[in-house]
């Protein structure tokens, strides 16, 4: 939504700006080709959304009863540390003792795999979390600078571009920890994930944790 306002009042602001002879045609064009992409990727979003209310409902098995399940607005925040390990590996080997041989190797080979996975994704959070807070402050400075006159409008409607897509590539990375930890708790439990999370992916193509 952030993407798409800036995309708006570029696309306006180019339009009147043509209309006065201060820009020429193409410049236009491309200031409104950039504004049907961030429509096509705002419907992306919403049908996106739509598809994850429905698999919600229907693995809730509360298809035909509700139309929407509602849910906070953000996912929780990280943790103050990824202290997992010693944990994971006490509690793995609890699970691991009642298994069968056959069970135990496939659930330590799982384990390999999601502990990386809950590491990994931790640390991609972290560093996108903090990519946010740093656009936050150009966003802030390019903003006081506009207001002083020292850098145009189409510098501030970039940086909040660029800011709308760190938030968006920040919320991913949150809902990929999350999700490997979901997996991780769910081995811990003496289960084995079907599959695991593909770090990096869209909410479409992120492979969701084990049921």
């Amino acid at each position: 939504q952030e993407a798409l306002a800036a995309a708006e009042s570029a696309a306006e602001l180019a339009t009147r700006m043509t209309r006065v002879g201060n820009w020429s045609k193409l410049q236009e064009a491309r200031m409104q080709i950039a504004l049907n992409a961030a429509r096509i990727d705002r419907k992306r979003a919403e049908y996106a959304r739509a598809e994850a209310q429905a698999e919600l409902l229907a693995t809730l098995r509360l298809s035909g009863v509700h139309a929407s399940v509602r849910l906070p607005d953000t996912l929780p925040e990280l943790p103050a540390a990824s202290a997992m390990d010693r944990v994971f590996r006490q509690r793995l080997e609890t699970v691991m003792a009642g298994l069968p041989r056959a069970e135990r190797l496939r659930t330590a080979a799982s384990a390999t795999v999601a502990l990386t996975a809950y590491r990994a994704s931790y640390e991609i959070a972290l560093r996108a979390g903090e990519d946010l807070k740093l656009q936050d402050f150009v966003v802030e400075e390019t903003t006081l600078r506009y207001n002083g006159m020292l850098v145009s409008v189409w510098d501030l409607l970039s940086e909040v571009r660029n800011r709308a897509e760190a938030a968006a590539t920040a919320a991913d990375a949150l809902r990929d920890f999350w999700t490997a930890d979901v997996d991780l708790q769910h081995l811990l439990l003496g289960g084995v994930p079907e599959r695991f999370i593909s770090l990096g992916g869209s909410g479409k193509d992120a492979a969701p944790a084990a049921h």
